[in-house]
């Protein structure tokens, strides 16, 4: 079989990969569909990183986007389990069908914890809906994130991270729920400080949650280079995993151009909703991301031993994984082919783009152009006939990106808001291997 990739980039900055809504419709394409992990439910469970107020506090916030495919309209509560203060958050918002609707936590709302309990956000209906979480660390760093609902959630996760303050989210869906973390600190030396005892690499962080409470896990203060990518997190019962990280500067490892730094001044912050390793998979696609300044990275994490055959072009290379339960992949020229003997989960991390220098080592452009992100890939076993996304249409900066990854012989079912999207017209790429 022939896969080909179409990848589509609007002529605004590229910054943000910013799916929102259901926009995006697919005709029915005849295919095996092996398992789903539905995001749409009638209960959500919501914690976020830091956003670190220390600065432009007025542009920092959490916003809620709902939507639903029911037709009739649909009540959404939305509440705080664990806030102690007054007066409670309780919130009734109402949407109608295919029309997002945008709630914003006020700030007395926010629970700012590095390590430790916190509360979390709840939102319940009696119908199905989805929901998308934006968070604005300030005006120009902003991430969404597709949420699970409750029971999608399942007991086990292996954490993906991003490589500066690295930050996990893990919340209950159920009473005396007993957690345990395996802590994988990749990069420097370091540790967490909890309750008064330092927990560092291959440490097992153990704590009890009850159903709606949350739990932080981050490395918030120290902006060297550390994650927690690999670590291992149980629950005794159904638990939800955020990955993200604290506001900070998204270092940029490797500027594809002499005298090209890292902005100084870009303070990021990233966020997704991690899948449980039960939505695993075997085959990937890897796709670049079109118009960035630099480069970005694939994560892959599985357990240690499990082969991996890259196929790019007409290069075949074989890779393993180690004890550390994680490998890196620097993004390719589109399109490269990922197949596992083992399920592995695969996460695309964009970091934020390299800007000029002077001879005088001043900074020339003054404005850092991309956003930092982290995506988790689909793999080609869950792959599904429709797709939903919306982009920002308020900020002129604000560039967005789409790859679609399909079959060759489906192409002329293609759909795109009910319109052929014919082959002749775009420019597919074919995926080797």
């Amino acid at each position: 079989e022939q896969w080909l990739v179409l990848s589509t980039h609007s002529d605004a900055l590229s910054r943000k990969m910013y799916f929102l809504n259901l926009l995006f419709i697919f005709s029915p394409i005849k295919c095996v569909v092996t398992s789903i992990s539905t995001s749409m439910g009638t209960e959500f469970l919501v914690a976020v990183p830091m956003l670190m107020d220390d600065e432009n506090t007025h542009n920092s916030g959490i916003t809620f986007v709902m939507t639903t495919s029911a037709r009739k309209p649909v009540t959404v509560m939305i509440t705080c389990p664990g806030f102690k203060g007054e007066p409670k958050l309780n919130e009734a918002v109402s949407l109608l069908r295919l029309m997002p609707v945008e709630y914003q936590i006020p700030s007395k709302y926010r629970s700012e914890v590095e390590v430790g309990p916190k509360w979390s956000y709840k939102l319940m209906s009696d119908t199905i809906f989805a929901l998308y979480v934006l968070l604005m660390a300030s005006s120009k760093s902003v991430d969404t994130f597709l949420a699970l609902p409750t029971v999608a959630w399942r007991k086990q996760y292996l954490a993906i991270t991003v490589s500066v303050t690295p930050s996990l989210q893990i919340i209950s869906a159920k009473e005396d729920n007993t957690v345990r973390v395996l802590l994988q600190f990749l990069g420097v030396s370091t540790s967490i400080l909890y309750e008064g005892r330092r927990y560092g690499n291959n440490d097992t962080l153990q704590f009890k949650l009850q159903v709606g409470e949350a739990f932080a896990v981050s490395k918030c203060r120290n902006h060297q280079y550390v994650s927690l990518s690999g670590s291992l997190i149980t629950g005794s019962k159904e638990i939800g995993v955020i990955s993200g990280n604290c506001k900070a500067q998204l270092t940029t490892h490797v500027c594809n151009n002499k005298h090209e730094i890292a902005h100084p001044k870009s303070k990021d912050i990233v966020a997704e909703m991690m899948p449980s390793s039960k939505t695993s998979g075997f085959t990937f696609i890897l796709i670049d991301m079109p118009k960035r300044w630099v480069n970005g990275s694939y994560y892959i994490v599985g357990a240690s031993g499990t082969e991996l055959t890259v196929t790019h072009a007409d290069k075949v290379k074989q890779i393993f994984i180690d004890d550390k339960r994680i490998i890196y992949l620097d993004t390719p020229t589109c399109c490269s082919h990922v197949k596992s003997n083992q399920p592995v989960q695969v996460a695309f991390v964009a970091r934020p783009a390299c800007v000029r220098m002077g001879h005088d080592y001043q900074v020339v452009v003054e404005e850092p152009q991309g956003d930092g992100s982290l995506a988790m890939l689909v793999p080609n076993e869950l792959f599904y006939v429709i797709y939903a996304w919306r982009t920002p249409d308020t900020l002129d900066l604000y560039g967005s990106f789409a790859a679609l990854v399909v079959k060759s012989e489906q192409i002329p079912d293609l759909r795109l808001n009910d319109r052929k999207l014919y082959k002749g017209i775009f420019d597919w790429k074919q995926v080797a291997g």
